[in-house]
């Protein structure tokens, strides 16, 4: 999957970028904090890299979510 559709299911998750939020259990919070950090880990990597490609989308999908 690419970094931009793997960041929109990251902005439906977390009910940003006007998607309406759904309910979620408590305990998949941490399932999102988790999915947040790794796509911080792959920004960081894209930029190291010079994938600037990568960087646009991970920085995109990443922007109603930081």
């Amino acid at each position: 999957m690419s970094a931009g559709l793997f960041a929109v299911g990251v902005h439906w998750a977390l009910g940003v970028a006007g998607v309406p939020q759904s309910r979620h259990d408590p305990a998949q919070k941490l399932g999102l904090q988790e999915i947040h950090a790794n796509l911080l880990g792959r920004l960081r990597k894209a930029k190291r890299q010079g994938w600037l490609g990568e960087v646009a989308a991970i920085e995109a999908g990443l922007g109603g979510a930081c």
